[in-house]
């Protein structure tokens, strides 16, 4: 690739990034709730008291994954 190429690439990435950052990549669903509001629900969450239906000391979960291969099905 010559450098011409290779600046045209990054002005066009670059170009593509400020759309996204700006809102104008996609269309806007005006249903969505305000970026403000987002952030203060998750703030919200985050400073919550945890739920008291964990043990105490336990903070950990217990997942249980089984790996499904060809043969298997």
């Amino acid at each position: 690739m010559s450098f011409g190429n290779l600046a045209r690439a990054d002005r066009l990435r670059q170009a593509i990034l400020k759309r996204a950052f700006e809102g104008r990549l996609v269309p806007q669903d005006p249903n969505d709730e305000p970026a403000e509001v987002l952030l203060a629900r998750i703030q919200a969450k985050r400073i919550a008291p945890k739920s008291s239906h964990r043990a105490e000391g336990n903070d950990t979960a217990q997942v249980s994954l089984r790996l499904v291969t060809p043969t298997d099905e």
